[in-house]
Formats: structure tokens, C-alpha cells, sequence
């Protein structure tokens, strides 16, 4: 019974950042299908049939890992580089959109106007995205 315990501790309880570490490599391979980051940080999404919310997600999770890779990358995206990204020019819509993703929890806005992914989510997000490809 201890044993089993004591693999369960090891299995559920976990260094957040060596998990964080163990998973970006697969990560990065996963949401490559859908985007690449420029050298300055702009999202370059490929084209897909995807909501703008998926999309949206798609950005955040691309730059949080890019920030991994590549620190003078941000991790967090402004509505400016967002807007830049999803390539539009309806601002106001966006900012609903993320204002929605923040509401799910799935993103933190750190300070207005500027977005970041909560680590937590990329995989669940991946697995949607890879689902609707299929």
C-alpha cells in the first residue's frame, strides 16, 4: 500500500517547472502544425478553419513557448501584436474575444490589454485543435 502511495505522490504531486520542462519539446512540436513565432515575436498563423478564439489561443500558446526557447521573446502578447497576428483590423472584436478566454480561465491578462496563456491549458487546447484537424 505504501509503495503504491508513494508512486501515486510521485505521479500526481510535481515540480511545476520541471514539468513545464519536460513537456515544452512535445508542445512545440504540436502547435507547429498550426503557426510559426517571427524573431520579433509575431505569430504567423497557417491557414486553418479555426474560431477566432482558437486562433486567439493559438497565438498565446505559440509565444508563451517561443518565450521558452527564446527569452528576449515575451511570453505575454499585447493586443497590438495579437491584432498584428490574427491580421485584422477589428480590434474592438478581438479584445471581446479575449476578454471571453480570460472569463474561461484559460488566459491571464497580467495588466490591461496584455495576455498570457496559463501553462496548464496548453495541452487541453492542443488536443482540441488536433481533434477539429482531424
Amino acid at each position: 500500500y505504501n509503495s503504491i502511495m508513494e508512486d501515486l505522490k510521485k505521479e500526481f504531486i510535481v515540480d511545476e517547472k520541471a514539468y513545464e520542462k519536460e513537456k515544452i519539446p512535445e508542445q512545440i512540436r504540436r502547435v507547429l502544425k498550426y503557426c510559426k513565432v517571427a524573431k520579433e515575436g509575431k505569430v504567423l498563423l497557417e491557414k486553418n478553419n479555426f474560431t477566432i478564439k482558437d486562433n486567439l489561443k493559438i497565438i498565446l500558446i505559440a509565444r508563451f513557448l517561443a518565450n521558452k526557447l527564446d527569452e528576449s521573446i515575451s511570453g505575454e502578447v499585447n493586443i497590438g501584436e495579437i491584432v498584428a497576428s490574427m491580421g485584422t483590423n477589428n480590434k474592438e472584436s478581438l479584445i471581446t474575444r479575449m476578454k471571453e478566454i480570460v472569463d474561461e480561465g484559460v488566459v491571464k491578462r497580467p495588466s490591461l490589454g496584455v495576455y498570457v496563456i496559463v501553462p496548464f491549458f496548453i495541452d487541453t487546447s492542443l488536443d482540441k485543435f488536433d481533434k477539429k484537424t482531424k
